[in-house]
Parts: structure tokens; sequence; C-alpha cells
């Protein structure tokens, strides 16, 4: 029996046999190593929480059936309880919304099956959080999440030390509620550390008596992953030596134990230090960190998104599966079992070649058309379209009633009606200007335009001493000089009619190959769709980002203004660029794309969910829609005051780097289309 005035210490150990750097052969390996101990401990150490997934469970039955009748006989004896995963190790903020529903309803189907239980603490997958996902949890049945304190803390500077000493409420979409129970990274190392005897007894002893000085309540003691001690999963150069004689499970056997027996203390289940709840309701989220992750900023959202061996064409495979998925009803729970374990964070981080290459045998199960798409550049070849040059396109043009165009230098402007685009030949057709009334012709006058081109000079601050684009490509390599379509193609640039819309093309030779950019401008619909062709296998080795929409920081109120996206829930979340409405109040300086180190490119990004970035201070709107089903590329926002004005822009990343980051050796994904790098910018 517990007192409940006093501090009370539980540990969650995560077990996961989808890991990505564990062959299939090994997994029985990692249940006597790893699992067979850690129910030793439960028995006669101290009570425990084991987190795994409806996947994992499955295969420790299948392998290692005495563990399950184990593990099912210490939950009745109250020294074990179990947390939810869900059947994979999904990142629900990257994810439509029915497949964290369907994830988590398989898993608490697959608890009841096996275990008899249905947890009511899940661990949120990866610790990768957004505020659209309470709302999913709770229609689950889940009273509690797990989530770490330290990377959203990091962002929170008001934030009280003292929230971090026992459980408080979480707010999220609809400002649902939810408790939270912390875990925490920094806890987590000093207990591997201690483990893999890096850390003595007395270093542990000291940090834990600190800690419990500061006042915790309810204090977690470890909250990872059970596969690094008495083995290792070989994910890094960096981790420890496994010692020759398995060692590491005994000495975490003698500290637990050690710990039980002091009497100021209570060791217990999870659930139980709920009990110690505090009063305060928590946003999570910031715009600097819309998604936050566990431990340090390298772990970040983008790890499962954008990196990895080919995150972003595995990703939009997935996608274009759920497509066909709601379109044609698929509801047998034999497809989302399959589908599931291939949306799992597993295969996007340390995957191993043997395991990669089953992924084509994977995809094959599901006997869905995945090359469906249609480029803009079959559009005109479609509708038999002749393209023009820069000169017959004004002659075209001129006879039709729908568009006025015109010449000014570098610049050539498109209007439909109050509508209007112009475009800048000397680099790339960048968007010069987009909006309503008279099209600006200058670099440092953006007029009537919703977005465009800040020109150089414009701001007096030499930190911003240069051009910022709209609808322009950038890729950066790891090794070699950036790539960009900003070249001159006055003399290449071709042109056709479209019914209502206007095309332009041109082609042109870079280091990774020819690519050509397409745009599609329709006046009537205030939009403007572009694409890039590449001939170059994906990934490139670097990032890459493109759908750039810089605003204009003289047509937007900044006292209203905000970005909004899906991040994995129903409803788009909205972050407002200053900490309030006030004149005084400051703009907020955020930068998704800074880097993290020399390997680590950025810091976060947005889930796009739905494919739709939007920028608007509620009167004014620019929009940025990249189809899931296309390309599923991350959202990033870059802003910060300047003087009096502000600066503030978005774009999609579709590569970055990480130390997941690598070329398939094996080339399983090139049955299927790569994603077609196309989006449309929208403005109203």
């Amino acid at each position: 029996m517990t007192d409940l005035h006093q501090p009370k210490i539980y540990s969650v150990y995560h077990l996961n046999l989808a890991f990505s750097s564990i062959e299939e052969d090994e997994r029985l390996a990692v249940i006597k190593r790893c699992y067979d101990p850690l129910l030793d401990i439960a028995e006669s150490a101290a009570p425990i929480g084991i987190e795994l997934t409806g996947y994992s469970l499955q295969a420790i039955k299948a392998l290692k059936p005495d563990w399950i009748s184990r593990c099912k006989s210490l939950i009745k004896l109250g020294r074990v309880e179990i947390i939810a995963s869900g059947y994979a190790q999904i990142i629900a903020p990257l994810v439509d919304p029915m497949v964290t529903h369907k994830n988590l309803e398989l898993g608490q189907e697959i608890y009841q099956r096996i275990l008899g239980i249905q947890p009511k603490i899940a661990l949120v997958n990866e610790q990768s959080y957004s505020p659209g996902i309470v709302p999913i949890y709770r229609c689950a049945g889940f009273e509690a999440l797990m989530m770490d304190w330290a990377d959203p803390a990091s962002y929170h500077d008001d934030w009280s030390p003292q929230y971090r000493l026992r459980p408080q409420t979480l707010v999220g979409e609809d400002n649902q509620t939810i408790s939270v129970l912390w875990s925490d990274a920094m806890g987590f190392q000093k207990f591997q550390r201690y483990a893999h005897g890096e850390v003595s007894l007395d270093e542990y002893s000291e940090y834990l008596t600190r800690m419990l000085s500061n006042g915790a309540q309810a204090l977690p003691l470890y909250t990872s992953d059970a596969e690094v001690f008495d083995y290792r999963p070989g994910r890094f150069d960096t981790e420890a030596n496994l010692p020759r004689s398995f060692a590491e499970w005994q000495r975490i056997h003698l500290l637990l134990k050690a710990i039980a027996v002091i009497p100021s203390i209570d060791m217990v289940l999870p659930s139980a230090a709920l009990r110690e709840i505090g009063s305060q309701q928590l946003r999570l989220e910031t715009a600097q960190q819309p998604i936050p992750v566990k431990k340090q900023k390298k772990y970040n959202v983008l790890r499962w998104g954008a990196t990895g061996r080919d995150d972003l064409k595995l990703n939009t495979l997935c996608w274009r599966i759920l497509e066909y998925a709601k379109a044609h009803g698929v509801r047998d729970k034999a497809f989302w079992f399959d589908f599931l374990e291939l949306f799992a964070s597993d295969y996007r981080t340390h995957i191993t070649e043997k395991r990669w290459k089953k992924l084509a045998e994977k995809f094959k199960r599901f006997h869905i058309p995945l090359n469906h798409t249609m480029p803009l550049r079959l559009l005109a070849a479609k509708g038999q379209q002749t393209f023009l040059s820069l000169v017959d396109i004004h002659i075209a043009i001129e006879n039709s009633p729908m568009y006025q165009v015109a010449r000014k230098g570098r610049f050539l402007t498109f209007r439909y009606n109050d509508c209007f685009l112009v475009l800048n030949l000397n680099r790339g057709l960048a968007v010069q200007a987009f909006g309503f009334g008279d099209a600006p012709l200058s670099s440092l006058d953006m007029g009537e335009a919703i977005v465009g081109t800040i020109g150089h000079g414009y701001y007096d601050d030499i930190a911003m001493g240069a051009d910022f684009y709209t609808g322009h490509l950038v890729y950066e390599p790891v090794a070699g000089p950036k790539i960009t379509d900003l070249i001159n193609v006055e003399n290449s640039v071709e042109f056709a009619l479209l019914g209502d819309k206007i095309q332009c093309r041109f082609c042109f030779e870079s280091a990774v190959g020819p690519i050509t950019k397409h745009l599609v401008f329709s006046g009537k619909n205030q939009t403007l769709e572009i694409e890039y062709e590449f001939d170059h296998k994906f990934p490139l080795h670097g990032s890459l980002h493109i759908g750039f929409m810089t605003i204009n920081p003289e047509f937007f109120d900044m006292n209203s203004l905000y970005y909004e996206a899906k991040n994995g829930g129903q409803k788009a979340e909205r972050h407002y660029i200053k900490a309030n409405k006030k004149q005084t109040a400051t703009v907020k300086t955020i930068n998704h794309s800074a880097s993290v180190s020399r390997l680590v490119s950025a810091t976060t990004g947005l889930g796009l969910t739905d494919g739709t970035l939007v920028i608007s201070d509620g009167h004014h709107k620019a929009e940025m829609i990249m189809k899931r089903s296309d390309c599923a590329g991350i959202g990033m926002i870059d802003c910060k005051p300047i003087d009096d004005t502000f600066f503030m822009r978005s774009f999609t990343s579709l590569r970055e780097t990480d130390e997941t980051s690598r070329r398939p050796a094996l080339a399983v994904l090139d049955d299927y289309d790569n994603p077609v790098f196309k989006y449309t910018l929208s403005i109203s």
C-alpha cells in the first residue's frame, strides 16, 4: 500500500520487436536477453510499467508464449502495468486522424485478446505530439498520455520548473484535456549510464537525491528502451560496449531493490503516480515547436518525414494507399494490419538492408495501383496544346478575352480581371507579385501583392540583405554548391493557353541533371500551380525545399497574423506570430529550418496532414496546397521581427539530413512512381 504523502517513483520500459536496426532472426535473443530479465525485476525488485505495440505483443506470443503467461500473472499481482502504444509505432502528427484512430483501436483489441486488459495510459509514439491527437486518444478510451518533459519545456520560458515534479493536464484540440504523466529524457539517459557502468552507484544516487530534494512528487526513474540493456540495437558507433557477461540487468535489479526498501519513497505503477496530478493545464505546442518530440533537438519530426533512406517516397506511397482505401471503402482488418505496419516509424530510421528489401513484398500485398498521378507536364499533350514563345504568347493573349499580358524589363505580368501575377524572367519565373489591384513592378515595392518577392535593400538590416522569392526551388547538397532555379529563362520559356489557364515551362541543366519547371496560372481561381520534373532518382542527399510563399509585410496586419496547418488532427492548429495582439507585443522569431548541428539540417516542421499550409490575418490569406498522395512534404515557417516590421515566409521540405539519412542500397521502391513535386499557391 502506498503512502499518499511520499514521493512516488515509476518506471516504464519500451519494448519494440520492430526496432529498426534489429533483424527478425534476432528477436528471440532480444526477448531472452531483455524482456525475460524485465519480468524478473517486476517479480522480485519493483513494480514496473511495460509499453509495447500490439505488433510486438503478437511477435512475443509467437516466439515465446511463456513470456505472455508470466506477464499476465504479474499484471494480476499488481507488479506490471501495460502502457499502450497502438498496433504499430506510428507518428500521429504525420498521418491522417483515421490512421491514428485505427492504430489505437486495433492495439486495444490485441491487448485485450492476448493479455485480457485494455490500458488506460498510452505513451505518445516517439513522443511526437500535437494537440490534434488528444481527442483521438480520448475517443479510444485513454485517460492519460505519457509525454517527454524536456523538449516542450525548452520552448516554454513561462513554465515553472515545479510543473515537472508531478503529472499535469494537457489541453488539446477543441480544448479537450487529458492527464499527462511525464517521461524524462535526462532521467532515463542517466539511468542508462548507470546500467552501462558509465556512472557509479554513488553518482546515480546523488542525482536521484537531488531530484527528490527538488520536491518531486512523481518521478520517472526510467522511460525508454529495454533493448539497450545486455543487448545493443546497433544504431550508433557511440553505443556503449556490450559487456562480456550480461550484467546490466543485474545492476538495474540491484538498484531497484535498493530504492524499493527506502521508507521515504514509494515505488509504484505508473497509474499510481497519476494520483499526484497537479492543477496546471498546459499546451505543449508553440509556434516555434508545433510538434514537440523527445530528447534533444536532433530528434524532431523530420526524422520520420524527410530523412531516413527515403521517407518522402515511403510516406507518399502510404498516402496513396490510404487515398485508395478511402475511395473504395476498404474495411477488413487484414488491410489495416498490413497498412499500419507499413506506416510504422521503424522503416524511417535505421532500418536494416534485409528488412528494407522486404518492403517491396509488403507493398505488393495491397494490389493497389500506386502510379496514378497526372503531372502538369502531361496536360498540354493531353489537350493537344501548342507551346508558344514569349513573343507569340502576347499575340495569343491579345486575341483572348480573358487575360491581359504586359512586359516591363525582366517582369512579365498576367492579369485576369482584378487578379494579377508578375513573374521574373531573370529568376526562373519566380513570383515577383501575386495579388489584387495594381501590379507592382519594383523589387522594393510589393504594392497590393499578397505574396511575392521582397527585394534586396527592402530591409535596412544587413542580415536581411538578400532577395526573398516566392515559387522557387532550393537544393543544398551535403557536399556541393547550392542549386536553385533562379536563372534567366527569357530565351527558353514556353507558354500555352489551356482554356482559361496559362501554362509556362522551361528546362535547365543542373548538377543533378535536367530539371523542368511548369507553372499553370488560373486568374479565375486565383491559383498558381507549380511542378518540378527531376530526371534524377530520389532521394537527393541534402536539404530540398520548394513551395515558398513570402508574404507582403505591408499587406498583412501583424497583430492578428497567424499560420495554421493540420498535424494529425481533425482541425488545423493555429499559431499567431505575436504572443498577443497588442501593438507593443513582439513578433516571435520562428525558424523551423534552422540547423541543429552539422549533421542535423533542420529543427522541426509541420505535418500538413491535409496538405495545406495557411498564412492569414483573418482578412487576407495565402495558401500552399500539396496533395499528400502527390508528395508528402513537411511544412516550415520562417519568421522574425525587423525594426517596426517583420519578415515571414513558408515553404515545404522534401528532404533533410540527420544520422538516419542514407541512399538506399536496394532500389525496392523503384517499381512505383516517385513523388510528384507539385503544389498550388492560392490567394484570397
